[in-house]
C-alpha cells in the first residue's frame, strides 16, 4: 500500500511541478515550445531516485548508507542538469527513471527535439542565422554515440521485456532475482559505453 502511495504522490507533484516548471519556460518567450513531458520526467524520475535511495538508508543498514551517500549527489547533479536540458544530462535521467516505457517514449521525445538541447543559452528559440545553424550542428552529437546510446537504451528496454515475456526466473522474483536483472539491464550497457568512450579516445585515433 505504502508503495503504490508513493508513486501516486510522486506523480502528483511532478506532474504539477512540470506544469509550473513549463509555464516559467513558455513565459520566458512566446516562441519557445512546451516541454510539460520532459520537466515531468526528469521532476519523477528525481523524486524517485530520492525516495529509492531514502529505503536504502533507512532500511539497507550500512550499505544503504553507502549507496545513499554515493547516489544521491550523482542523483541530484544529474537533476539539476537535466532541468537546464543538457543533451547528457537527459539522457542519463531517463536511464535513472528505471522506466523502460518513458526510455522508449524519450528515445523519440529527445530525439525530435535534439538540436535545441545543446544550442540555446536561454529558455527561448535559438535565431535561425547562419552563424546559429553551423553552431548548432556542431553541437549535435557524432552519429556514432547516437548509435551507442541508442544501443545501450535498448539493451535496458529489452532486458526486461524478455523476463517478462519468458519468465526465466519463474513465476515469482525474489530480491535476489530482481538484483540480478538489474545488473544485467545496466552494467553491460554502462561496460559497453565505457568500452567505446576508450575505442574513440584513445585507440581510434
Amino acid at each position: 500500500m505504502i508503495d503504490y502511495a508513493s508513486v501516486i504522490i510522486i506523480a502528483v507533484v511532478s506532474l504539477v511541478a512540470a506544469v509550473v516548471h513549463n509555464g516559467s519556460l513558455e513565459s520566458k518567450s512566446t516562441e519557445c515550445e512546451g516541454f510539460r513531458w520532459g520537466y515531468f520526467t526528469i521532476y519523477s524520475t528525481f523524486f524517485g531516485n530520492i525516495f529509492l535511495l531514502g529505503s536504502l538508508l533507512v532500511f539497507g543498514g550500512s550499505d544503504g548508507a553507502l549507496i545513499f551517500l554515493l547516489g544521491a549527489p550523482v542523483a541530484t547533479a544529474v537533476f539539476y542538469l537535466a532541468l537546464q536540458r543538457k543533451k547528457v544530462a537527459l539522457i542519463a535521467s531517463t536511464i535513472l527513471s528505471f522506466n523502460p516505457l518513458w526510455m522508449i517514449i524519450n528515445i523519440f521525445y529527445l530525439a525530435n527535439r535534439w538540436d535545441e538541447f545543446g544550442s540555446e543559452t536561454t529558455f527561448s528559440k535559438p535565431v535561425a542565422t547562419t552563424e546559429n545553424q553551423a553552431s548548432i550542428q556542431n553541437l549535435n552529437l557524432p552519429r556514432e554515440i547516437r548509435l551507442s546510446l541508442f544501443i545501450a537504451a535498448a539493451w535496458i528496454v529489452c532486458v526486461p521485456l524478455f523476463v517478462f515475456i519468458f519468465s526465466p526466473y519463474g513465476n515469482y522474483m525474489r530480491n535476489d532475482d530482481t538484483n540480478h536483472m538489474l545488473g544485467v539491464m545496466f552494467f553491460p550497457a554502462i561496460i559497453g559505453l565505457a568500452l567505446f568512450y576508450i575505442y574513440q579516445k584513445y585507440i581510434r585515433n
